[in-house]
Formats: C-alpha cells, structure tokens, sequence
C-alpha cells in the first residue's frame, strides 16, 4: 500500500506551522507500525533532516534509548554509504534517514518494509531550474513526480517484494493521481 496521511500540508506558508506535527507523525509511524522492521525515512532536505534529529534526541533516553538507536543520520557521502552498509548488514531495525535517498539504493526484501516520504521533493526554484520551466513548462512537476516515484521505489525492488509507504505531506494529494495506475491502484488514505 501508499497511504496519504492526513498529518498536514508542507507548502512554504505552513512549513513551520506545521513540520512538528509531521514529524510526530513521522515516528508515531516508526514506533507503533513498523517496531522491528527495516525502513527508510526521505527528508527532502537537511532542514527537514536536522529537525526530525533534533527530535529524537529530545526524547527521553530512558524510556526511548533502543528506539532512538534505530535512526542512521548522515552529513555526507561517506556516512550515507556506511550506514547503507550498516542497515543491510545488521539483523537490527535500522532506519536510514536523509534528504538523497532516491536513487541508488537498494532496500530490497526484509532491509526495507517501510518508506516514508516527509515532504514533496519539490525542486528548488533557482535560475536553472526557472529556465528549465520556461523552456518546458512541465518539467517542474515531472521532476517532482520522478523523485516521488525513485523514492518509492528505493523498497519495491522485485516482483515479489512488498513494503508500505507514507506521504506524510498533505501536498502529495496534488500530485499522486497524475501517476501510473500501479501506484494510484495501491493509494489508501489513513489517519496516524
């Protein structure tokens, strides 16, 4: 399944207004649905990234040490490889998290049962890509729609492969429908 959350909308006028309740949401998600299960967590960008870290190092060590375990951050390549290397490799139920998650990585079978997309991986609006707009009007939502379905597909890796996925930003709703039928087939809205 791809669940639409109903957590909140992440457009530029509610980020901040909203992006804690996400977030919570974001490990309701982690710890109730997905205890022992391998995942991974696309944050859009290192903002994004450095708040959900920011979180879980605010719960209480007591009570969420084992939990609080689970999250792999990177700052860099180098780090993002090893803790590729560390999830795949580990019986524990290491969740990887980062903003450039949505190509080359393979989760396949029991190293990703879960996939949860935080935000809609907009493009940032540059000159670059302000040309490209104007060169293709399209390619905007193309682009954002490619990066949805890369990250999707980070834990669908085979015929027989299964994993559930989250689009906790209410934005998603805006863009999933103009997808493929086999993931607008597989679209459930839920509530965390």
């Amino acid at each position: 399944p791809i669940y639409l959350t109903d957590s909140a909308y992440l457009n530029y006028s509610n980020f901040e207004k909203n992006i804690s309740k996400v977030l919570d949401d974001c490990l309701i998600i982690c710890n109730l649905y997905h205890p022992n299960d391998k995942g991974i967590i696309h944050t859009a960008t290192f903002n994004i990234n450095d708040k959900l870290k920011n979180l879980i190092n605010s719960l209480p060590d007591d009570k969420y040490s084992q939990f609080k375990s689970r999250f792999l951050f990177y700052s860099n390549s180098e780090e993002k490889e090893k803790n590729i290397d560390k999830l795949k490799n580990n019986d524990y139920p290491y969740i990887i998290v980062g903003p450039s998650l949505c190509e080359g990585i393979d989760l396949n079978d029991d190293n990703g049962r879960f996939n949860i997309l935080i935000k809609v991986p907009y493009p940032q609006i540059n000159a670059m890509t302000k040309r490209k707009m104007d060169v293709s009007p399209l390619w905007y939502k193309r682009n954002t729609i490619e990066k949805i379905l890369q990250s999707i597909g980070r834990t669908n890796r085979n015929a027989n492969d299964y994993s559930s996925v989250y689009l906790l930003d209410k934005c998603f709703d805006k863009l999933v429908y103009d997808m493929d039928e086999h993931i607008t087939k597989r679209l459930e809205y839920i509530r965390v």
